[in-house]
């Protein structure tokens, strides 16, 4: 099945909201002014007319779980609040981080999220993934 299973999986969560009038300030936000954009993760996985082709990639071919929500979908869902964006670790009922924002800010491109998703954080992965599996 991979390395995770249906216990684990990983949250990710934009800077953003999901209603139409807030969509479309940031579609005309990203193209006038990216570098004042608010969302590290969404300049990081989409272009201004979609998700960025690595990342797509990424998703189809990946055997992590990944569950992607904007603020108020999250915070409703989970009954958290964090200074956004963040990718979360979530395993069974516990939420915990992975990367913060300043974290998601610091990658230079979807090439250094995905290794960092993928890479080096695996094997806390799959270390949680074993440790439930016990409980």
């Amino acid at each position: 099945m991979g390395y995770l299973d249906n216990t684990l999986s990983l949250v990710f969560v934009y800077n953003a909201k999901s209603d139409r009038l807030s969509k479309m300030f940031d579609f005309a936000h990203k193209l006038t002014n990216p570098s004042t954009y608010s969302c590290d993760l969404c300049l990081l996985t989409h272009g201004n007319f979609g998700e960025r082709q690595e990342w797509t990639t990424f998703l189809k071919e990946t055997d992590i779980t990944i569950d992607f929500h904007h603020i108020e979908d999250f915070e409703d869902r989970y009954n958290q609040k964090y200074t956004y964006p963040v990718i979360l670790i979530k395993s069974k009922d516990l939420v915990t981080l992975l990367f913060d924002h300043k974290q998601i800010a610091s990658f230079k491109n979807v090439s250094e999220l995905i290794l960092s998703v993928s890479g080096s954080r695996i094997s806390e992965l799959k270390s949680l993934n074993d440790q439930n599996q016990l409980t």
